[in-house]
């Protein structure tokens, strides 16, 4: 069980809606923005802690690579940045 409630029973799909919908609320956040903002996050993490990317899209139930690349688009100056920072010999050195 990924999510339970405070009685430890699973929660199911609205239960977790109800959730983030409360939480949202609180936090003068739109639901649908705080669900997409969830989910994109869990599925950029799983791609930096090396998920294939078959598996996040099968995981998050896409059946094209769209909603994947437009994850992607959006980290990928920080992904350069890091990459760069893992191979410069340069910033070896600096840091």
């Amino acid at each position: 069980m990924l999510f339970v409630s405070r009685t430890g029973a699973a929660l199911t799909g609205w239960g977790v809606f109800r959730v983030f919908a409360k939480r949202s609320r609180e936090a003068w956040v739109s639901v649908e923005r705080a669900v997409h903002g969830w989910r994109s996050w869990a599925a950029i993490q799983m791609l930096d802690n090396g998920a294939q990317e078959s598996e996040v899209m099968a995981l998050c139930g896409w059946s094209s690579h769209s909603m994947l690349v437009k994850y992607q688009r959006g980290r990928a100056a920080e992904r350069a940045l890091n990459t760069h920072a893992r191979f410069s010999p340069v910033a070896k050195t600096v840091r």
